[in-house]
């Protein structure tokens, strides 16, 4: 029998290719998930490129991307006709032998899904951020259904966003979902000795942050959107201000909220107590400069930036969002209030404020319990799913 090409170039297989589809239009949270996930497919040998939408404002993740030596591939931006059949055509000119689709939420990336579906692409899809199944108007669960069928394999990053997704979408027990829970980067989550939240390194910090104030200081870090819930810590800043002279608030993060969020400063004269950053580029200088970590979010998955908060020993309150209780065990690693409670939300701050010592151990507790969201097991366990997905040796 005569060898084929192949094994005449003494068997040689190029290697396993990967499309790391990313359909969001900011680079907040879960787009940052995927970059890391992109780079570490690379740096483990698998050919790697990243579908990305042609936006101005994802410029940087672009040249994130670039940088983790990671193919960038620009989607068709149109009607949803044009962008279903530019997906196609991409992923059928990459040729993958799976793709990885990161959804910010349950229902997006529509097309997306169903161009993996109609080409028989396996994809791992990730599920980031997963609401109350009742929130979810899924009207057709059996077209989704159907498509999970077409060598999708779903991931969600915590067991709630399991138990959601099983819900709203009618799944049954044998339906696998793999929970592989995010965590902060290998940097943000090693040894972070108490000398970094020592007097002389906070005061530094907020030297350069410009702030020329001896009282408190309020940090939260998320993109400027409704479901982030910055309205909420804004009306605890304002009930906070009064008590606390010199208290500042700093909301680090870009949006589309942004200017809705300082109409609500400026109508509550907290201009000199409530700052907008922008992007920060170094969040753990600005961590350093934390008195409490606040996150009032309605919505989420497992943050990176709460996760981040407490493995740099800054003690955390947080909103009860869905699976929140699998980060943060309230009062002994960190603090839980209702959400949508500014009162709330100001008390528990107020209370760490008064209560050093108490607010030194739930961020001891914070830190141990954040190490134990470990960076290279969340790569290792997605590589290793997108690997299942795959299959077999790579295409030729």
């Amino acid at each position: 029998m005569p060898r084929s090409p192949l094994a005449r170039l003494g068997g040689r297989r190029r290697s396993r290719r990967v499309l790391v589809a990313i359909p969001g239009g900011e680079y907040g949270g879960a787009e940052r998930y995927a970059v890391r996930i992109a780079a570490a497919a690379a740096q483990q040998g698998w050919e790697v490129a990243a579908a990305v939408r042609p936006h101005a404002s994802l410029a940087p993740m672009r040249r994130d991307l670039d940088d983790a030596g990671v193919r960038v591939l620009r989607m068709v931006r149109g009607e949803r006709g044009r962008e279903l059949v530019g997906f196609i055509a991409m992923t059928a000119a990459y040729r993958p032998d799976v793709v990885h689709l990161t959804l910010p939420w349950p229902l997006a990336a529509g097309r997306l899904r169903a161009s993996c579906a109609l080409l028989g692409t396996p994809t791992v899809l990730v599920h980031q951020v997963v609401p109350d199944a009742a929130e979810l108007d899924v009207r057709h669960a059996w077209a989704y259904r159907l498509l999970r069928r077409r060598r999708q394999h779903w991931v969600a990053v915590s067991a709630y966003g399991s138990r959601m997704l099983r819900q709203a979408f009618g799944l049954r027990a044998s339906d696998e979902i793999t929970v592989i829970h995010n965590a902060p980067r290998a940097a943000d989550n090693g040894h972070h000795p108490a000398s970094e939240r020592a007097p002389a390194q906070r005061a530094e910090a907020r030297a350069a942050l410009g702030l020329e104030t001896e009282g408190p200081v309020i940090v939260t870090v998320g993109r400027l959107a409704a479901e982030k819930g910055h309205d909420v810590l804004i009306d605890a800043a304002e009930r906070l201000a009064g008590d606390w002279p010199g208290l500042r608030v700093l909301i680090a993060g870009e949006g589309a909220g942004h200017d809705k969020l300082q109409q609500r400063i400026d109508e509550a004269r907290l201009g000199d107590c409530v700052r907008l950053l922008g992007q920060v580029q170094d969040v753990a200088h600005l961590l350093r400069a934390a008195d409490v970590f606040a996150f009032p979010s309605r919505r989420e998955g497992t943050p990176f930036a709460l996760l981040e908060a407490m493995a740099r020993g800054v003690p955390v309150v947080a909103a009860r969002f869905g699976g929140a209780d699998e980060i943060v065990v309230s009062g002994e690693n960190g603090l839980l209030v209702a959400q949508d409670d500014p009162a709330g939300l100001a008390d528990a701050i107020a209370g760490l404020l008064r209560d050093a010592a108490h607010a030194q151990e739930l961020a001891e507790r914070g830190r141990e319990r954040a190490a134990q969201f470990s960076e290279p097991a969340m790569i290792g366990s997605t590589l290793a799913v997108i690997g299942a997905a795959a299959g077999g040796e790579a295409r030729a």
